[in-house]
C-alpha cells in the first residue's frame, strides 16, 4: 500500500517534468541559411511535434523531424519569414508547447554616394547617400560627416526598402580633396556589433573655372634688356594659358600658350599691355599688365589745331605730348629773340595752350620738351598769322525813306573773319534805344515802329582783330509839318509904303507847299521857300493874315495881325527910302540862299523851311 501511494504521487511530478525547449525569440538575417529546432530531450520515446503559425501568415519553412526534436529549416532567410510560431510536443499522452517570434533584418551593403565628383566652386551642391533592402527600416539613421564633424542627420521610415539622404552645401576652394562620409546604422538589438553600422568615405572633386588670375614679374625693362612675366591661377580642372600682346593700334598678336612669358633683346615695339588669358571647360578669366620700356623720350610731338597757318582772330590750339616711353612732364614754350619762354608745364604726357583769338605778333616758333629719368626729346612747330581781308556789307546801303510806323531791319553782314565784333552809332550822337540781334557773322538793328526820332545817319562798324571796317546808311522819316514858326521883320506894324518879310519855318517831308492868305480876301499866294515880301504896303493891307503849310500827310498853319498905319505927309526923300533899298537886296540874297538850300533838301530826302536871318531885311 505505501509502495502503491508513493507511486501514485510520483506519476505526475514526472509527467510535468518534461520541458519544450524553444528560443521565444530569434533574430535571423535576410539571405542566410538558418534553422529553428524545437525539442523534448526528457521524452523516452519518440515526441510528435507540430509547428503552428500564429500570425496571418504561413510558416514558409522546412521541416525535418527527428525523434526528440524537430526543425524548421529556412534555406534562405526572407523578410516574410518574420513570424510568430507555435511548437507543440507530444510525449506519450503529454502535449507540452512554447512558441517563439521570428524577427528578420536586412543591411546587406554600404551606402553609396553620388554628387562628389562634379562639385563647382560656390555653386550649391547636392551629395546623395543611398541604402537599399533595409529591413526594418524605421530603425534606421544616418549621419553625413565632414572630418569628425556631423553636418547633417536623418531616420528611416516604416515600410521602406530603400532610401536616398541628400546633404546640400555650397563648396568651397578648401573643400577640394577632403573627404565626407555617409553613416548608416540599423539600431535593432540582436545584430552584431559589426553589422550594426556601415559607412563609406569619398574625396570631394570641386571643380571651378580660372579664379585669382595675377602675372608677375617686372614690367619696368631697360631698353634692350629681357621680359620675365609668369601667369598664376587657380582652377580645376588645371586651366591653360595663352598671352597675347596687344598693340597701341588695336591689334593683338599672341605670344604663347605657357604659362611663363619670355622676350629676349626688348625694343620700343614691345611696350604695351600684355594679356594672359586662362580658360578650362567651366570658363575663362584674364589678366593684364602694362609693360614699359624704359628709354629716353622718342616720340614726341607738338601740333597746331585746326592748322599752323591761321587768319588774324583765329583760335587756335597747340598740342604738346610725348608717347611712346613714359615721361615726367612735357613743357611748351614760345621762342622769343631765341629764348624759350615758357607756356605751360605740366606732369605726365601732354599738356596744351589756347589762344583764343591770334594776332600777328603771335607768328613764331613753339618749341615742346619731353623729360624722363634717361633724358629728354624737343620738337618745334612755326605759327603763322595773316591779316583777315575783312568785308562789310549794310542792307539797305542806299538812303531810306519810310513812313512812320512802317518797319525796317538795318543787316550788316561781316565776311573774311572768323569772329567778328559789331557796334552800331548813330552820328547824331543820340543813344539807340532799338533792339541789336548779333548772330555769328551778322548783326541787324531793327526798328519795329518807325518813329521821326529815328532820323539820322547808322552807322555799323566791324572789328575783326586790329583790323575795323564800317558802313553807313541814311534813314529819312514821312512826316506832315510841325513845328512850324513864322517871324516878321521888322515888325508887325509898320508905315504906309514900307515892306514886310515873313519867314515861315517847318520841318516836314516831303517838302510842304507855303501859302500866306488874308484871311479878308480870296487872293493867296505861294512860296517854294517859305518866305514872302510884301512891298509898299497901304492901310489896305491892314488885316488878319494865316500861314497854311501842308504835304500830303497833314498840315499846319499860324495866324498874325499886320497893321499899316497911314502916311499923313510926305518928307522929302531921307536915308528910310536908302534903307528899304539895302533891304530889298538882301532880301534878293537871302531868297537866292533859300532856293539853294531847298535844292540841297530834296537831294537829300528831307526838307526844313530855312529861318529868316533879320540882318537881310
Amino acid at each position: 500500500m505505501d509502495s502503491a501511494l508513493l507511486l501514485t504521487l510520483l506519476l505526475p511530478v514526472a509527467v510535468v517534468s518534461h520541458v519544450v525547449n524553444l528560443p521565444s525569440k530569434v533574430l535571423f538575417k535576410v539571405g542566410d541559411r538558418r534553422e529553428l529546432t524545437c525539442s523534448i530531450l526528457s521524452c523516452p520515446e519518440t515526441v510528435k511535434f507540430v509547428w503552428t503559425p500564429l500570425e496571418d501568415r504561413p510558416i514558409f519553412a522546412t521541416v525535418k523531424p527527428q525523434d526528440k526534436e524537430s526543425m524548421l529549416v529556412f534555406d534562405s532567410v526572407m523578410k516574410n519569414h518574420e513570424n510568430t510560431i507555435l511548437c507543440k510536443a507530444t510525449c506519450g499522452k503529454e502535449t507540452k508547447q512554447a512558441k517563439t517570434t521570428i524577427k528578420v533584418y536586412s543591411f546587406p551593403t554600404n551606402p553609396v554616394i553620388s554628387g562628389h565628383d562634379r562639385l563647382k566652386l560656390g555653386e550649391e551642391a547636392t551629395l546623395t547617400c543611398e541604402v537599399s533592402s533595409i529591413h526594418p527600416s524605421e530603425f534606421l539613421e544616418v549621419e553625413w560627416l565632414y572630418g569628425d564633424k556631423v553636418v547633417y542627420s536623418d531616420e528611416g521610415e516604416p515600410d521602406r526598402d530603400a532610401f536616398s539622404f541628400s546633404y546640400t552645401f555650397t563648396p568651397s576652394s578648401e573643400d577640394d580633396g577632403k573627404a565626407i562620409t555617409c553613416r548608416v546604422s540599423l539600431n535593432v538589438d540582436g545584430i552584431p556589433s559589426e553589422e550594426m553600422t556601415r559607412e563609406t568615405s569619398v574625396h570631394m572633386n570641386v571643380l571651378s573655372a580660372p579664379h585669382n588670375v595675377k602675372v608677375s614679374g617686372v614690367t619696368a625693362v631697360p631698353l634692350g634688356s629681357s621680359l620675365n612675366l609668369t601667369c598664376e591661377a587657380e582652377g580645376k580642372p588645371k586651366p591653360a594659358f595663352t598671352w597675347t600682346a596687344l598693340k597701341p593700334d588695336g591689334q593683338s598678336v599672341e605670344m604663347g600658350k605657357h604659362q611663363v612669358l619670355f622676350v629676349q633683346d626688348v625694343s620700343l615695339t614691345d611696350a604695351g599691355t600684355y594679356q594672359c588669358d586662362v580658360s578650362n571647360d567651366l570658363g575663362s578669366q584674364m589678366a593684364s599688365v602694362s609693360v614699359v620700356v624704359q628709354a629716353p623720350p622718342m616720340e614726341t610731338l607738338i601740333v597746331a589745331s585746326p592748322q599752323t597757318t591761321l587768319k588774324e582772330g583765329d583760335s587756335v590750339s597747340i598740342f604738346c605730348k610725348s608717347t611712346g616711353v613714359p615721361v615726367t612732364h612735357v613743357v611748351l614754350s614760345r621762342r622769343v629773340n631765341g629764348v624759350d619762354a615758357e607756356l605751360k608745364s605740366s606732369k605726365g604726357a601732354e599738356t596744351s595752350h589756347t589762344i583764343p583769338s591770334v594776332k600777328l605778333a603771335d607768328s613764331g616758333t613753339f618749341v615742346c620738351e619731353a623729360f624722363n629719368e634717361y633724358g629728354s626729346q624737343r620738337t618745334t612747330l612755326n605759327l603763322t598769322v595773316e591779316a583777315h581781308l575783312l568785308e562789310v556789307a549794310l542792307q539797305p546801303d542806299t538812303e531810306d525813306v519810310l513812313e512812320k510806323g512802317s518797319n525796317l531791319v538795318l543787316s550788316c553782314q561781316a565776311s573774311g573773319c572768323p569772329q567778328p565784333e559789331f557796334s552800331w552809332k548813330n552820328l547824331a550822337n543820340n543813344p539807340i534805344l532799338r533792339q541789336i540781334k548779333t548772330d555769328g557773322f551778322q548783326s541787324q538793328l531793327i526798328f519795329d515802329l518807325v518813329e521821326l526820332e529815328d532820323e539820322g545817319t547808322y552807322l555799323c562798324e566791324v572789328t575783326c582783330g586790329s583790323i575795323m571796317k564800317s558802313k553807313q546808311t541814311n534813314l529819312k522819316v514821312f512826316s506832315p509839318p510841325r513845328n512850324t514858326t513864322v517871324d516878321i521883320f521888322p515888325s508887325t506894324d509898320v508905315q504906309e509904303g514900307q515892306n514886310i518879310t515873313i519867314c515861315c519855318r517847318s520841318v516836314s517831308f516831303p517838302p510842304p507847299a507855303v501859302v500866306l492868305s488874308k484871311l479878308d480876301s480870296e487872293k493867296n499866294v505861294y512860296s517854294l521857300d517859305g518866305v514872302f515880301l510884301l512891298i509898299n504896303l497901304t492901310p489896305n493891307d491892314t488885316g488878319l493874315y494865316q500861314i497854311n503849310v501842308t504835304n500830303d500827310l497833314g498840315y499846319e498853319t499860324e495866324t498874325f495881325t499886320i497893321n499899316v498905319i497911314e502916311k499923313r505927309v510926305n518928307p522929302p526923300l531921307g536915308w528910310n527910302d536908302f534903307l528899304s533899298l539895302a533891304i530889298c537886296l538882301g532880301v534878293a540874297s537871302a531868297l537866292l540862299g533859300v532856293v539853294v538850300y531847298v535844292w540841297r533838301a530834296r537831294k537829300k530826302g528831307s526838307y526844313d523851311l530855312t529861318k529868316c536871318n533879320p540882318s537881310t531885311v
